[in-house]
């Protein structure tokens, strides 16, 4: 039965080692098909040569030789599939090192055959794996950006070790038999498995939910950017049209040497004109996109907004992440200069080459004072609670990209500056 126990662990062990390749190499060369018929001949590696020999150096050679070799159906430089299996391999190596010093295996000779068996050891071995390779997933996770949950930390800890707890409850009854431990253990590694898959599909429907709440946005803004470029053609339709009236006025003012008529005449034409341009025309559909879709508000509400842009049409930035830093932004200067008679702002974004930085800024005047809790500034308005978060998000998405926040209140300005390294 001891072989059964043993079959049944390396066969977790084995999903281990698939959730970490995940980890660090994710994409397939192959179908999945071929990623089982793969991770098929690793469970043999690792399974064969402790049943037909039993030589714990002879074990260690064959994992690490499989562990290695799986990393070939992965896309990948060489390099990176190499540190990736050896990775794999130290991280198993130390943990089943721990379990055998736990178990009491201490004095072992890894070059001979050797018949010990610990049913705790076997048992713990893949669920103290497990936990490992939870926590990795998790970092990584939250290395590439994604927020993950406490109640994730949670399950990543306590699931293992109850599993290994209750499994020693279990083994602690009279009269137990041996076919009960093995099913004991085959349930437990089952119900692992199944929690965590079912936690997975979960973040996932969670992340196509945010994907699709990007498309939808991304899908608004152009529609915006439509209008408005129908708007721009409307009204340059409409200045063709006074454009003759505006020439013959201007003809008959110089004629008759009405300086002071003709300046005021020609400023009253340059205003309109200059009404008419505001909005933003980089050629970035996305940003273009967003910040007049916000313009058109800070019009509505009587607001001036400066620009300066200077950015690529292809920019390495998810509309999600551009649409969280800049409505934000906007949306704070726009209700802290709401009130007050200086109702201006001014916005820049730059994209540098060297480096591929993206510089981001906007300032705005303000009245009062800002309050700093918890390394935030607290939200001016009334409803605390569902207010005040703008700059925790962006804060977020900046630390994503390794990039750098500073803020400043001098002389009743707040000024937001943002390095993004891309």
């Amino acid at each position: 039965m001891s072989i059964v126990i043993f079959l049944i662990s390396s066969a977790f062990q084995t999903y281990e080692v698939y959730l970490l390749m995940q980890c660090f190499l994710k994409k397939s060369r192959f179908g999945g098909k071929g990623v089982l018929c793969a991770y098929a001949g690793l469970y043999l590696m690792l399974t064969l040569p402790h049943l037909l020999l039993g030589i714990p150096m002879v074990n260690l050679a064959c994992s690490f030789g499989g562990e290695l070799l799986i990393t070939i159906i992965y896309k990948g430089s060489w390099k990176k599939q190499i540190l990736s299996g050896v990775f794999v391999f130290v991280i198993f190596t130390l943990a089943e090192c721990v379990v055998a010093l736990l178990s009491g295996y201490i004095n072992l000779d890894i070059f001979s055959s050797t018949e010990y068996f610990s049913v705790f050891g076997t048992i713990s071995l893949p669920v103290v794996m497990f936990m490992i390779v939870l926590f990795i997933r998790n970092l990584k996770n939250i290395q590439e950006g994604e927020e993950v949950p406490a109640s994730y930390w949670i399950i990543s800890v306590a699931l293992p070790i109850s599993s290994v707890y209750l499994f020693l409850l279990f083994c602690q009854q009279p009269g137990l038999k041996f076919q009960s431990v093995g099913a004991c253990a085959a349930v437990l590694f089952a119900i692992n498995i199944f929690v965590i898959y079912l936690y997975d599909r979960q973040l996932h429907s969670f992340r196509l939910q945010v994907e699709k709440d990007t498309l939808e946005l991304q899908n608004q803004y152009q529609r915006n950017q439509l209008e408005l470029m129908n708007q721009v053609v409307e009204q340059v339709r409409e200045q063709r049209h006074d454009f003759i009236r505006h020439i013959s006025m201007i003809s008959y003012l110089s004629e008759q040497h009405e300086t002071e008529h003709l300046a005021a005449y020609l400023g009253e034409i340059q205003e309109n004109i200059l009404q008419h341009q505001k909005y933003a025309d980089t050629g970035n559909s996305v940003l273009d996109g967003i910040l007049n879709y916000k313009l058109q508000e800070a019009v509505a509400a009587d607001i001036s907004v400066d620009m300066e842009l200077k950015v690529p049409e292809e920019l390495e930035l998810s509309v999600y992440d551009m649409n969280l830093i800049l409505a934000n932004l906007m949306d704070n200067s726009m209700e802290a200069v709401r009130d007050i008679r200086q109702k201006r702002i001014e916005i820049g974004v730059r994209y540098s080459s060297k480096g591929e930085r993206l510089f981001i800024w906007i300032r705005n005047p303000y009245k009062g004072k800002r309050e700093m809790t918890g390394g935030n500034f607290r939200t001016t308005k009334e409803d605390k609670t569902n207010h005040g978060y703008g700059l925790r998000k962006v804060g977020k998405i900046v630390k994503k990209y390794d990039g750098t926040l500073e803020i400043n209140t001098k002389n009743e300005i707040f000024e937001v500056k943002i390095c993004l390294f891309l």
